[in-house]
């Protein structure tokens, strides 16, 4: 039941096959969001001008995995730029316009850990930052852009409270093209406050730079066409009976990879602050496990329309892409992004920085590039808080949106699933009708050993007390199951109501 986060390394040492092992985490990770950048930097490093490899990675304790990746070249004139989409990495270094050079993909979750295996021998080595939750339900969906707007509903294994999306331009998996346009998104529920998205355009190979950037509320998913067009944009408009997307504006068939979840989530959005006076982030019920803020460094986007970043004295703006992770004030991390400015000619200049004391950096553009704005997670986190501190006060406040983490809302007990039977349905259904403690129907195939049942109803046997085994005198174990097409046989350990009568005259007796 516990949020996590650290780096890692993949080492270009690692031959093909080879695995690379994170463990020592408290609990087994049911997910893991992954950050990288391209740098191999475990420790504070930078601002500083390389190409960038980044991307953004999920794997899900169903062997679910896939990510986001790009590559933005650094000091040439024309320069390129590239991204790619993939539902069989959890990890990929992107090189150049097609090519790549490094991926590693999910080889196992581990009872304190996860372990990522070499489909492609990296390169460089790379620094990979990452959030582990445990404690709810995961699954990653891939979903298709329907080519049309309005509602889209994707079916799920459980009704979700959260999504993450990720996506790009492309309408394959696993191939990278020219141009970069990746996207990042969540949204925690319909309303329009509990939306954020951060996404980018930027063009390849022009001998001058176009970037725009797209960081706003509302939306959950956005992907560019240019620096000024959004192509692609969707709100989640409901989360019940599956995740259904309303697609704002919808001309081809993109792919998206939503990560989706139950429990407490909450995405919410506010600004950077000018002065180094604490503030607070709270709307929220309950006291946050873990946290994300996503930025692009600037003012909020105007909706539907991408926004040029361009460089000036006082800001230095350009395109900015900051992920910070955080589960307090100890362990933080925020591994950070700058693209050139807009309209600038000559030699690009591309930025990559970590810092492990702050979640959220800004950097000019001079030459070596300069420190310009940093925010760091302030105190513990409480009850309805999170407050942060500007360690480096902003020239202006900037946009961003956050995902807060809560602790699971009901304590798992080891090998016990809830089951509630013989409720109105059943008797309408004329067969047995087993719902799970948050009151969702099972289907029979998910009724297993080990698993108990409550039954209180008044024309049902009281079931034989276990005392020692269970705390609930109303419920009994389920000792086998049988599935025959859709009939389940279910045995339990209760008595007949003769049985059990004859038993407890014996014992007053």
């Amino acid at each position: 039941m516990t949020v996590e986060i650290g780096t890692f390394q993949i080492e270009s040492s690692l031959t093909l096959g080879q695995t690379v092992q994170v463990t020592g985490l408290v609990d087994p990770p049911d997910a893991v969001i992954l950050r990288w950048t391209g740098r191999d930097a475990a420790v504070d490093a930078g601002p500083g001008r390389q190409n960038i490899s980044a991307g953004v990675g999920l794997i899900v304790g169903n062997a679910k995995r896939g990510c986001i990746a790009e590559w933005v070249q650094n000091n040439a004139d024309p320069y390129g730029a590239s991204d790619s989409i993939w539902n069989d990495q959890a990890v990929v270094r992107q090189t150049g316009l097609t090519t790549t050079g490094g991926k590693a993909d999910l080889s196992d979750l581990l009872s304190d850990g996860f372990e990522l295996v070499i489909d492609e021998v990296f390169g460089a080595t790379i620094t990979v930052a990452y959030t582990a939750i445990s404690g709810r339900q995961f699954d990653l969906l891939e979903i298709t852009e329907p080519g049309s707007t309005g509602d889209q509903l994707t079916a799920t294994a459980f009704d979700p409270t959260f999504a993450m999306f990720l996506s790009c331009k492309a309408t394959a998996f696993g191939s990278a093209a020219a141009d970069s346009t990746i996207c990042i998104g969540a949204a925690s529920d319909a309303d329009a406050d509990r939306q954020g998205v951060w996404a980018k355009f930027e063009d390849s190979g022009l001998g001058f730079t176009e970037t725009g950037t797209y960081c706003r509320r509302t939306e959950c998913l956005a992907v560019m066409s240019s620096k000024t067009a959004v192509a692609a944009r969707a709100k989640v408009s409901s989360f019940a009976g599956g995740l259904t997307l309303n697609w704002l504006e919808s001309v081809g068939s993109r792919k998206v990879l939503a990560l989706i979840s139950d429990g407490r989530w909450f995405v919410g959005n506010d600004t950077t602050r000018t002065d180094t006076n604490p503030f607070t982030l709270d709307g929220f019920t309950w006291s946050p496990e873990g946290f994300l803020m996503i930025s692009a460094g600037a003012p909020e986007s105007t909706q539907d329309a991408g926004d040029p970043v361009q460089g000036n004295l006082q800001d230095h703006i350009a395109g900015h892409c900051s992920i910070g992770m955080a589960t307090g004030p100890a362990d933080r991390n925020c591994l950070y992004t700058r693209y050139s400015s807009d309209a600038a000619t000559g030699a690009v200049r591309s930025v990559t920085w970590h810092e492990f004391d702050q979640v959220y950096l800004q950097a000019d553009a001079n030459n070596p590039p300069v420190q310009i704005g940093a925010a760091d997670v302030n105190s513990v986190f409480t009850s309805n808080a999170i407050e942060l501190v500007m360690d480096d006060a902003d020239l202006s406040a900037r946009f961003f949106y956050y995902i807060a983490i809560g602790a699971s809302q009901i304590e798992a007990r080891e090998q016990l699933i809830g089951l509630s039977h013989n409720t109105y349905e059943s008797r309408r259904a004329g067969r047995p009708i087993f719902h799970d403690v948050f009151g969702r129907i099972l289907p029979p195939e998910q009724v297993e050993q080990d698993q108990w049942i409550f039954d209180g109803a008044a024309l049902w046997p009281t079931p034989v007390k276990h005392e020692p085994l269970l705390e609930d005198p109303n419920v009994f174990y389920v000792e086998s199951v049988s599935l025959h097409g859709d009939v389940l046989d279910v045995e339990t350990d209760r008595e007949s109501f003769f049985e059990s009568l004859m038993r407890r005259l014996g014992r007053s007796g």
